[in-house]
């Protein structure tokens, strides 16, 4: 199945259903959209070298925030390579005009030491990018902060896939949604935060960019990213329950009004 037979049968299921889906990600996405504009509380993290500071000691020029879980196989490190493009793109701005902070949601494996090690492959500066631990009530405190969703389910997390701009004063500028986002999507809020350019509100995410907040995996054999059939799967059961559901009643109801043949 090519890749418009994917969005069209996506399509159909979110028609047919739209609870269905709605229930798996509106939740998450309306809280993430709900904290732009609110301060980030004041939190002790304890960076890769084993530091204690303040989350707010990085207020006083605009920082790119990241979540993550270093166990995490791909969706993580996607996000996190995708914010170095960036990073690299920005030159000297990186660390003058703007600095970026990678917090471990995962306190029993993501260590000062671990994501020391991690943070590693994506940076030779820490000072510039800081990769930090916390505590389980820090971390759950600051992601309700963010808005940010995550769930423990075997041994990994279902999470949602995000990036947020915080401006100089510890407020969130911009949420910044899905895994393959340019440069640009990071550069341009950031500059407008400098600028103190007041934020846009987002435009609603089309139906495939909302399916991208959790629904896409990595497929090792290909390289790429597809659809996740686990999702889909669910989704579909949901949308043919109903589907079905609604067709019964319509066969009751057109069943009794239907007049009887002579």
């Amino acid at each position: 199945m090519n890749k418009l037979k994917y969005h069209l049968f996506l399509l159909l299921i979110l028609i047919s259903s739209p609870h269905a889906f709605a229930s798996f990600e509106q939740s998450a996405l309306t809280q993430a959209n709900n904290a732009i504009g609110k301060k980030i509380g004041d939190y002790t993290l304890v960076d890769q070298d084993g530091k204690k500071f303040s989350i707010r000691e990085l207020n006083g020029k605009p920082y790119v925030l990241s979540l993550i879980y270093t166990s995490c196989g791909h969706e993580c490190p996607t996000i996190i390579m995708h914010l170095q493009d960036a990073f690299n793109k920005a030159g000297g701005d990186f660390g003058n005009k703007f600095n970026a902070l990678t917090i471990g949601f995962n306190p029993e494996k993501d260590t000062p030491e671990q994501l020391k090690r991690y943070g590693k492959s994506f940076t030779n500066d820490f000072r510039k990018w800081r990769f930090a631990a916390a505590d389980k009530k820090t971390i759950e405190g600051l992601a309700r902060d963010l808005g940010f969703y995550y769930n423990k389910v075997d041994e990994g997390f279902d999470h949602i896939n995000m990036v947020t701009i915080v401006d100089k004063e510890g407020k969130i500028y911009k949420q910044i949604y899905g895994l393959d986002f340019k440069p640009v999507e990071i550069l341009e809020p950031l500059s407008q935060s400098i600028n103190m350019v007041k934020p846009v509100v987002s435009k609603p995410l089309s139906i495939i960019e909302r399916i991208k907040l959790f629904c896409y995996k990595y497929d090792e054999a290909t390289g790429k990213y597809k659809l996740d059939y686990g999702v889909l799967v669910t989704i579909s059961i949901g949308a043919v329950l109903q589907i079905l559901t609604m067709g019964w009643f319509i066969y009751l109801l057109w069943g009794k009004k239907r007049p009887k043949e002579v």
